[in-house]
């Protein structure tokens, strides 16, 4: 296995020469085979000051000048499958930016796209025929498309959150065409919901039959949205017997539920939280770019992410336990200390933000009851408040200021707090702590409620 240093060493290198070859090709050098933009979740209504529309685009002004071949659309394009008035303004908008330019269509619907208000499945055929039209394609619900030599497979789901064996075949049957047509490229399966244990919140039983396929066809490149979870978590692609990106969203920003300062999986300052891919594809390799829909600018430039093909599972870069293993502790500056605040019903810690070389992905608030002596009075508890990594560039690493969670503490109870920092694959820092005493006379407010926009 390699050291910490030589692996980030390496990834550093691999991010620098991708960088150099992407300014040849600025310049009149290589030029990439297949230019692809992948966006997903934008949960749209038919009216520009819609949030998800008019982050869409912003996506799509930045899209446009970079000029892809192919516009892949994993899925939840508009918010309620009522009537195709949405997903008519979303090819709408895509014909405005893109004109003369247009890019080749592989798009597949979401849980959203077929849902009625109240969350029931319309029937299956409308849903195919309305979808389908409003792209001018074809009625299917599964797209196969050949663009310059490499293979766009794009599955609709009409099933409530799974995989079933007529919609498992159907996918089979199109992968094995692709695979005689070219064993060695790669092969792009875009589905609104992941294979099961793959890229970051993945973990739905009913995605199993999706992986097991899968597990079968190591050229594949899954492509899948649904959960929202930001781009910049580097969970959001995964390899092993396969690669699997997690496509983020354009809507708002969700985590898998454990995290104390989310409202059900909503996360704070969520609309912040968008995101999209510009992919390029070489003879050899394939450089993902991501990029903050709302800044309009690259994410984590010098961190492209870089897939060699033909792909062999042996030689998989992107897994959790090289990554983790490369992964170096946050920490706190030099003497930085927590304080303690009242404020209308809560109490707040309250510090900088510790540092990291990539960045912090949340804290652990470990609360411990004392005895009046200070010796240990009761069980510690710990909860985890999500950091800020995905927002705007200049709303990044603010100070902290976390809200204790309900019933963590009582009026007159003493504790000792413990703020620990959290890198993205759960390397732990040093922690810094305080003791404090609650006043007696204090009434707590047991609110937690926020919102994408807050």
């Amino acid at each position: 296995m390699l050291s910490r240093r030589n692996f980030l060493a390496s990834t550093v290198a691999a991010s620098a020469v991708a960088v150099a070859r992407r300014g040849k090709a600025a310049v009149g050098g290589e030029t990439p085979l297949l230019k692809v933009g992948i966006v997903s979740d934008v949960q749209g209504y038919d009216y520009p000051e819609d949030w998800g529309m008019s982050n869409f685009d912003k996506a799509l002004r930045v899209l446009a000048k970079l000029e892809p071949d192919v516009l892949v659309s994993a899925g939840d394009l508009s918010d309620h499958g009522e009537d195709d008035t949405a997903l008519r303004y979303y090819v709408a908008l895509m014909k405005k930016r893109f004109g003369a330019k247009y890019p080749v269509q592989v798009a597949c619907a979401g849980n959203h796209d077929v849902w009625t208000k109240d969350e029931k499945v319309r029937p299956q055929q409308q849903c195919i025929d309305e979808f389908c039209a409003a792209f001018g394609e074809k009625s299917s619900r599964l797209w196969h498309k050949v663009v310059k030599g490499f293979d766009f497979i794009a599955l609709s789901l009409f099933e409530p959150n799974g995989f079933d064996a007529p919609s498992i075949a159907l996918l089979k049957a199109a992968l094995d065409k692709a695979v005689a047509r070219d064993a060695k490229r790669p092969i792009f399966v875009v589905t609104h919901y992941h294979p099961y244990g793959t890229c970051i919140d993945s973990n739905c039983n009913a995605w199993k039959p999706l992986r097991e396929l899968l597990n079968g066809y190591p050229q594949v490149v899954s492509l899948s949205g649904h959960t929202h979870c930001p781009l910049e978590d580097e969970r959001s692609i995964w390899q092993g017997e396969f690669t699997a990106i997690e496509t983020a969203g354009l809507s708002y920003g969700c985590m898998p539920v454990e995290y104390q300062n989310e409202v059900s999986c909503l996360i704070p300052y969520g609309r912040e939280a968008i995101g999209f891919n510009f992919l390029e594809i070489y003879a050899d390799r394939m450089v993902f770019r991501r990029y903050h829909a709302d800044d309009m600018k690259p994410m984590k430039p010098g961190r492209d992410w870089v897939v060699k093909y033909p792909y062999k599972p042996s030689d998989a870069v992107y897994t959790e336990a090289k990554r983790k293993a490369a992964e170096v502790a946050p920490a706190f500056a030099a003497g930085e200390t927590l304080l303690f605040r009242y404020d209308f019903g809560f109490v707040y810690f309250i510090c900088e933000p510790a540092k990291h070389p990539d960045f912090v992905h949340h804290y652990e608030l470990a609360i411990t009851p004392l005895a009046a002596d200070g010796a240990v009075a009761g069980e510690t508890k710990t909860w985890k408040y999500l950091a800020d990594f995905y927002r705007r560039e200049a709303l990044k690493n603010q100070r902290l200021c976390l809200k204790a969670p309900p019933k963590s503490m009582k009026p007159g109870g003493r504790y000792r707090c413990e703020l620990r920092p959290v890198a993205n694959f759960g390397t732990k820092g040093v922690p810094i702590a305080l003791d404090v005493t609650v006043r007696a006379s204090y009434t707590f407010n047991d609110m937690r409620d926020t919102y994408p926009q807050e």
